[in-house]
C-alpha cells in the first residue's frame, strides 16, 4: 500500500506463480522509525523529488507532519507536491544560463489544482545557513541577505528581508540579535525582536571573509576565511570591537565554541584556548583531525570532511578523539543537529 500511495517501488518480490508485487522499503523503514521518536516533531523537510523523496513525503504526511519539499527542479517539485497533497514545496531552481544564481520559492499547494506562490527570493544554494528560534526561521541567503520565515503557519508569506551589504553566509542568534557573517562586509548585528521590522544596530568589519559566527557570553568568534579566527566584543551591540585574533594556516570556514575552547575548521580542526579572549592561544596538536564543517553537542563534536562524517569525543577539550565515522557523498557545507536550527 505504501508503494502504491507513494507511486514509487524499489523492491520486487516474487509471489509464487501469481507474478510479482512491488514494495517500497524506504517507506517501510521510515514508517517503522517514526513511532520510536520520544517527542516527534510536527514539521519535516524532504530534499529532492525522486522515488525516495516520494516515499518520505507520503509516510510523513500519513503521520501528521507538515512537510516541506526542497527540490532543485521546479516541475518535479510541483508534481510531487500535487500528487501528495498537503505538502509545501520550496523550489531551489537554478536559472538557465546562470549556474550560480537561483531562487527560493514558497508555494502554497493546499489546493493542488490551484497552487499559489507566496514568495520568490533570489539566493545562492551553497551559501545558505539557517537558525531557528520560537517558530521563526532566519536564513542567511547570500546576495539576498537575511530572510525571516514564520514557521507557525507554513502558508504565511516571508515576514521580512534585510538585504545586507555583503554576501550572507552564516547566521547565529543570541538574545534579540542575529549575527550575520556577511563575507567581505564582516559581521552585521541585527535586532530581530520585531521580525517584521529588522534593524541593523551595529557591525564590525573583519579583515577576511566572514563565514560563520559562534557566540559565548558577550564575545563573537568569527571564522573569517583568510582572516583566520577573529574575536569580537559585542557588549555594546551598536559599537562592537575586535579584541583578539589568531591566524589559521588555511581559510577558516566554520567555528564552534565550548567553554574556554574554540574549534575552528580550516580543512583541519584547529583548537584555540580562549581563557583570555584578548590573548587566544593555538593549542592544536601536531597531527590535527580533518574538518570543514562542525557542530557541537555536549561532549560530542561532529566534524565532516570530504565524504567523511566523524563523531569526535571532546571530553578532553584539547585532545579530541574520533569515536566513529561514516562515509557519504559530496563535500559538506554545514552540519546542524536536529532541533537546533
Amino acid at each position: 500500500p505504501d508503494a502504491a500511495a507513494a507511486g514509487s517501488v524499489n523492491t520486487l518480490v516474487r509471489e509464487g506463480d501469481d507474478g510479482w508485487s512491488g514494495l517500497n522499503t524506504d517507506a517501510l523503514a521510515l514508517a517503522s522509525f517514526l513511532p520510536r521518536l520520544e517527542t516527534p516533531p510536527k514539521q519535516a523537510c524532504v530534499y529532492g523529488s525522486g522515488g525516495l523523496a516520494r516515499a518520505a513525503v507520503h509516510v510523513l504526511r500519513e503521520h501528521g507532519f507538515v512537510v516541506r519539499i526542497h527540490a532543485l527542479v521546479e516541475d518535479e517539485g510541483r508534481a510531487l507536491a500535487a500528487v501528495l497533497s498537503g505538502a509545501i514545496v520550496y523550489i531551489s531552481e537554478v536559472d538557465a544560463g546562470w549556474s550560480f544564481g537561483g531562487r527560493f520559492q514558497l508555494v502554497d499547494i493546499s489546493d493542488p489544482n490551484s497552487p499559489v506562490e507566496r514568495a520568490s527570493i533570489g539566493y545562492q544554494p551553497t551559501s545558505m545557513d539557517v537558525a531557528t528560534a520560537e517558530g521563526v526561521q532566519f536564513v542567511a541567503s547570500g546576495d539576498s541577505g537575511l530572510i525571516v520565515l514564520d514557521l507557525s503557519d507554513p502558508r504565511e508569506q516571508v515576514d521580512a528581508i534585510l538585504d545586507t551589504p555583503g554576501f550572507a553566509r552564516g547566521v547565529t542568534l543570541h538574545d534579540r540579535f542575529a549575527f550575520v557573517a556577511d563575507d567581505s562586509k564582516g559581521v552585521r548585528i541585527i535586532d530581530v525582536s520585531d521580525v517584521e521590522n529588522l534593524v541593523e544596530v551595529g557591525f564590525v568589519d573583519t579583515p577576511g571573509q566572514a563565514q560563520r559566527v559562534a557566540i559565548n557570553g558577550f564575545y563573537a568568534y568569527v571564522a573569517d576565511g583568510d582572516g583566520g579566527l577573529r574575536i569580537v566584543d559585542f557588549s555594546t551591540p551598536a559599537a562592537p570591537v575586535e579584541v583578539g585574533a589568531i591566524e589559521t594556516p588555511n581559510p577558516a570556514i566554520d567555528v564552534v565554541v565550548i567553554g574556554d575552547i574554540v574549534y575552528v575548521a580550516d580543512g583541519k580542526l584547529r583548537i584555540v584556548d580562549i581563557s583570555d579572549p584578548t590573548q587566544p592561544i593555538d593549542v592544536t596538536p601536531p597531527d590535527p583531525l580533518r574538518a570543514t564543517a562542525l557542530e557541537v553537542d555536549g561532549f560530542w563534536l561532529y566534524a565532516a570532511y570530504r565524504g567523511r562524517f566523524q563523531t569526535v569525543d571532546i571530553g578532553k577539550l584539547r585532545d579530541p578523539q574520533i569515536l566513529a565515522y561514516s562515509p557519504f557523498d559530496g563535500d559538506p557545507v554545514e552540519i546542524e543537529r536536529a532541533g537546533q536550527k
